[in-house]
């Protein structure tokens, strides 16, 4: 299972429409859950014992989509996959640092609210990638 933890609401109607796409699609490959918290709780508070965390983050590590497959469906073997995302300000050190992963999505600063779609496309393709479906390059 995959899970979506994000600081503040994705309120961009354009995006939402295309981060419920992805979602809609992702039905057939995993369950999905998404968390949307104000801004001031610690995503941290909702990560449950024995899920991996992984911040999104600029200093992260930067996969290709065919590395960010691997690393979901070894990782998803052992234990529910949680991926944090910031608001407009990014993640609380303290979240970073007791993360057990960092994942940058580009070398490039999007807004939080295009991250989002950005992660979820990520994930859909790497399903995709996983279980050989065509989808485009």
């Amino acid at each position: 299972m995959i899970r979506i933890i994000a600081v503040g609401r994705l309120k961009d109607l354009g995006l939402r429409a295309g981060f419920d796409e992805y979602r809609k699609r992702l039905t057939g490959f995993t369950r999905l859950e998404v968390l949307e918290l104000k801004n001031g709780k610690n995503p941290l508070d909702y990560i449950r014992p024995g899920e991996l965390a992984v911040a999104l983050d600029e200093k992260g590590e930067n996969l290709t989509s065919h590395a960010f497959a691997e690393f979901i469906k070894k990782q998803e073997l052992a234990k529910n996959i949680v991926f944090i995302l910031g608001g407009p300000s990014g993640l609380s050190p303290s979240v970073l640092e007791k993360a057990d992963h960092r994942l940058s999505l580009s070398r490039m600063t999007f807004t939080s609210q295009l991250a989002r779609l950005i992660l979820i496309e990520q994930i859909y393709r790497a399903y995709t990638i996983i279980k050989g479906v065509k989808y485009h390059k």
